[in-house]
């Protein structure tokens, strides 16, 4: 489900109406001869830095080619919504350039606050008239202008009721104007914009199938947890299908949380998070320096925690047959060795950081928890 329609017209000067066909996913007949799949370039565009790998999808198979990120300044892109376009693309051209990709067709994966979500139950019906069905619906329920939005979906589940065929389904309404904010960004880089996809749709679309760990999802129920420095986005996956979804904008940042106790500059964090990826974050005797860093990440890890109960709880009670089996967390936050484990003690389900997706071919250089950080970029390379 990416957002919009293929267009033949040039995408430049298009009015905002036209904004939904500059953004779809280019179809198999962009492949390259002989069954060689065409390499996208997608982009994570977080808080704290872009994250970009270069890859394509084949036969099921994603092939990661390169992947690299770069550090953003607070304050340029929070939770997804870009307050400076020109320092956003000032810094993807650079990533670009060191990265040395000379693929330019890009897909842009995206989840902010702005972008509406709402479940819904309508008729069963063919797939050609579910959009303009849902597009109905939602102008009669949600208080904006539809206009004014990409409208999409994604179904859940279909079954019958009463003697009645009836579908749920994930429906999503993107502000035109921050899809236009993403465009401009990537064409001012010098690159060319194919596609934008919502992270929860491409995690629904990656884990189809898969193992994560060598753990079928088959026949489970999994919350899949991207912990970002501003936001936490949690999917919930039941026997395969896209079940649940919602985002918390955090009230405490991985930076803010060092920054702000004194611990280290903003440049810094990443290096301290990367002496975490080794080091237990439960290590004894240590230094009082160390100590305070130990003691603000297992603060903030709690807040995590905190905020994931409440939307556990949400979801279990909405039904009782609703429960977790498993959880599997990625993003800057699960980098931290242990996280994971103390996260699934505290909450009382498994839990695991994504180390490895079935038919993912990541880089052998990559180092320990990589795939973890570029879950998001490459997930959006599927095309479904």
């Amino acid at each position: 489900m990416a957002l919009g329609r293929k267009s033949n017209k040039k995408s430049d000067g298009m009015m905002s109406k036209d904004l939904g066909s500059i953004f779809k996913k280019k179809s198999s007949s962009s492949k390259k001869k002989r069954g060689k799949s065409k390499t996208f370039i997608s982009l994570d565009i977080g808080s704290s830095d872009i994250k970009m790998v270069a890859g394509n999808y084949n036969n099921d198979d994603i092939e990661i080619l390169s992947f690299d990120s770069i550090k953003q300044e607070r304050g340029v892109c929070v939770a997804g919504v870009i307050n400076n376009e020109n320092a956003v693309a000032e810094y993807l051209s650079t990533l670009i350039r060191r990265s040395r990709v000379k693929e330019r067709d890009v897909i842009v994966s995206v989840d902010t606050p702005e972008i509406m979500r709402r479940e819904m139950v309508i008729p069963a019906m063919e797939e050609k008239l579910i959009l303009s069905t849902v597009r109905f619906e939602i102008s009669e329920f949600l208080p904006i202008d539809i206009d004014k939005y990409i409208i999409q979906y994604s179904e859940i589940d279909r079954y019958v009721e009463n003697d009645t065929e009836k579908m749920s389904v994930m429906i999503y309404a993107f502000p035109e104007i921050a899809a236009r904010q993403y465009f401009d960004i990537v064409k001012t880089a010098g690159l060319n914009p194919v596609a934008l996809d919502i992270q929860s749709n491409c995690i629904r679309k990656l884990l189809y199938n898969r193992n994560i760990n060598n753990y079928s999802l088959r026949d489970q129920t999994v919350a899949i947890i991207d912990i970002g420095n501003e936001s936490m986005n949690l999917t919930i996956i039941k026997n395969g299908r896209h079940e649940f979804n919602r985002m918390v904008r955090g009230n405490v940042s991985i930076s803010s949380v060092f920054v702000e106790n004194g611990i280290c500059s903003e440049s810094s964090v990443d290096n301290i998070i990367d002496r975490y990826t080794n080091q237990n974050l439960f290590t004894t005797s240590l230094a009082i320096d160390e100590l305070r860093i130990q003691e603000s990440i297992i603060s903030l890890v709690d807040i995590w925690i905190a905020d994931i109960l409440k939307l556990f709880q949400y979801y279990t009670s909405r039904s009782n047959k609703n429960s977790i089996d498993r959880i599997f967390i990625y993003g800057g936050g699960s980098r931290i060795r242990n996280v994971d484990h103390y996260i699934g003690t505290r909450i009382g389900i498994p839990t695991n950081t994504i180390e490895s997706i079935q038919g993912v071919k990541f880089p052998p250089s990559a180092r320990n928890r990589e795939l973890a950080k570029y879950v998001n970029c490459i997930s959006a390379i599927i095309e479904k």
